[in-house]
């Protein structure tokens, strides 16, 4: 009996600590801008709402394109296809808000247009150019060789790398008050001594910077995309920012970290003639690829290439031209390798 009331005790501390830790995650995320076809906050605290002109707000079309996972219409486009630009403003934000003092990171998938030659600013904590209302902004500015950065004004933080152009790249930037940590696809690549200020109110914009309220800077508009916009209120470390590259982590906070248990089947019909298929699933998001060699390591035909979101797939492998014997298909994501054989019969 006794040993019956330690256990029920002991599993009643335990899930009151794992809903204290869940909770803990959910206030870690304070905003999410998934951008399906509309400016929500996933979170629902502050939606976005559209300024299209320098002094306040008009009615205008938004202009999408399709996301970095090919969802359609999932990603806001700040080039209309008329080649004017707009800012999304979403809202104003105070150091009670943001949580950890001086501490926040911003995550998000980028699509580049390229240069302009002239200053981009890609998101901001800002109401002025004032040093007290100039938070910190997200740019890529042609002063800086276009290199991804984070400004204040007296204080500017520049990394070694720019966001590719016209490709999806994943990135994150967290600032502790005295740094500001760069990654790109889930990798840090760079940190530079940064001092960012959370203790006044400022507004939070997208896709352009102001100088005063409401009043954007038609030189600092960003030629580019924005996809899966995500703000935490505290630093995340290399494992977490890899988490939400890898898609492990969704609005209920940062998942932890389960390896992976990629599966690839036995393809059928195995003796085969000349067509088989053959069944793989994936447990998280991961650059794919399935490749079929001889039993001499040649190379014989590349059946998958590209990233790939969690799930199950199927491919078929046409060897009509391929002579009888054995083979080797293999299956390689960013941590998993796994082979088999097959045997094709004519």
């Amino acid at each position: 009996m006794k040993i019956l009331k330690f256990t029920f005790l002991f599993m009643f501390m335990f899930l009151c600590f794992s809903s204290l830790i869940l909770n803990a995650q959910v206030d870690d995320l304070i905003h999410h801008y998934k951008f399906d076809g509309n400016l929500d906050d996933a979170v629902g605290d502050a939606n976005g709402v559209l300024v299209t002109d320098i002094v306040g707000y008009l009615p205008a079309t938004l202009t999408f394109m399709e996301g970095y996972d090919g969802t359609t219409d999932g990603a806001i486009n700040f080039v209309d296809g008329s080649g004017n630009n707009y800012m999304i403003y979403v809202g104003s934000w105070s150091a009670a808000q943001e949580g950890t003092s001086d501490e926040l990171t911003v995550t998000f998938w980028a699509y580049w247009h390229g240069s302009t030659g002239s200053y981009q600013d890609i998101i901001n904590k800002r109401t002025n150019y004032s040093p007290e209302a100039m938070m910190w902004g997200i740019n890529q500015h042609f002063s800086n060789d276009d290199m991804l950065s984070c400004v204040r004004s007296g204080s500017a933080a520049v990394s070694s790398q720019a966001i590719p152009v016209e490709e999806w790249t994943h990135v994150a930037i967290a600032m502790d008050g005295t740094n500001a940590y760069f990654y790109m696809n889930g990798e840090k690549y760079d940190e530079q001594p940064y001092m960012l200020g959370t203790g006044y109110d400022a507004m939070i914009h997208m896709g352009c910077a102001v100088n005063t309220d409401y009043a954007w800077r038609s030189q600092d508009v960003y030629n580019g995309a924005l996809d899966d916009v995500r703000f935490y209120s505290r630093v995340l470390d290399e494992d977490e920012v890899l988490a939400i590259y890898e898609g492990e982590a969704d609005i209920s906070g940062i998942k932890d970290k389960v390896a992976a248990q990629f599966e690839l089947a036995q393809n059928y019909p195995n003796p085969f003639n000349s067509i088989t298929a053959i069944e793989y699933s994936l447990t998280r998001n991961s650059q794919t690829e399935i490749v079929v060699y001889d039993l001499l390591g040649h190379k014989v035909a590349t059946l998958v290439d590209g990233y790939r979101n969690a799930g199950t797939y199927k491919v078929t492998w046409d060897a009509s031209e391929l002579s009888t014997g054995v083979y080797i298909y293999q299956l390689k994501t960013d941590d998993f390798v796994v082979s088999k054989k097959m045997k094709l019969i004519k």
